[in-house]
């Protein structure tokens, strides 16, 4: 298992509309259904053509996959 994780595929205007399409939207939601979670939520991404994908959500502590952080 590994992960990856580097800044420069993802730069300031990226990183703006990914924190106001998905971030926010995901906190948002899971609060309004009283899901609210302290844990850190990682958002596993696929660059593509057409913009980024969500492939999963990781919301944990101590796990391998937060490594890169």
């Amino acid at each position: 298992m590994g992960a990856y994780s580097t800044a420069d595929i993802v730069d300031e205007q990226m990183r703006d509309w990914l924190v106001h399409h998905i971030a926010r939207p995901v906190v948002a939601g899971m609060k309004a259904e009283g899901a609210e979670s302290r844990a850190c939520c990682i958002a596993g991404l696929m660059m593509t053509a057409r913009g980024p994908m969500v492939l999963e959500f990781n919301c944990r502590f101590g796990d391998p996959e937060t490594q890169p952080f």
